[in-house]
């Protein structure tokens, strides 16, 4: 018995860790088609905001330690990466953000929990080569992210441009590259 390759995530699903949970956003948020690392998985997200906030993964932290890759094949986003200090959530070691474009290769940090955000009109497109096909070995785990209601940062939209507004629920962060963009509020 084989499962659904394809699946999405609502804007429901996304709720628990989004800056305004209520604030109107797409119903969808992005698609997902899964074949694992031998045939690849495709993930397209919507463009638009929940609120300020871009549309983004739900992130999550790998259960193992592996190399993933993504490809980005249309559109340009931000990915954030965040390693924990310890096995608890709210403090972080290391903060990292990083802008993508079509043609980038971006390789996952091992130990780093990650979200990626469309900040283009258009759609974003990636293919990675991550194990997630396979359910004897679970790759992600969403929780630590959901308990945080989403990561340290969360990438809204201000005058235009994308820009960061810290999480409160971190107590601290000790080391972060923000690639340039502007903390709000």
């Amino acid at each position: 018995m084989t499962s659904n390759p394809y699946s999405t995530r609502t804007h429901e699903a996304m709720k628990e860790v989004l800056l305004e949970p209520e604030a109107p956003a797409p119903e969808t948020f992005y698609h997902m088609l899964r074949g694992g690392p031998e045939k690849g998985n495709v993930t397209i997200w919507e463009p638009g905001r929940a609120g300020r906030e871009y549309i983004k993964t739900l992130g999550h932290y790998h259960t193992w330690d592996f190399k993933e890759t993504y490809r980005i094949l249309a559109g340009e986003g931000i990915a954030l990466f965040q390693k924990r200090a310890s096995a608890e959530d709210e403090a972080l070691e290391d903060v990292r953000v990083v802008h993508v474009k079509a043609g980038d290769v971006l390789e996952m940090p091992i130990g780093y929990g990650h979200i990626l955000v469309n900040t283009g009109s258009g759609l974003l497109v990636t293919i990675d080569d991550s194990p997630s096909n396979d359910p004897s070995k679970p790759h992600a785990d969403y929780e630590p992210i959901r308990r945080m209601h989403g990561m340290a940062y969360y990438i809204v939209e201000d005058n235009g441009v994308p820009a960061l507004m810290r999480n409160s629920n971190y107590t601290s962060i000790a080391k972060e590259d923000l690639g340039g963009l502007s903390v709000i509020g």
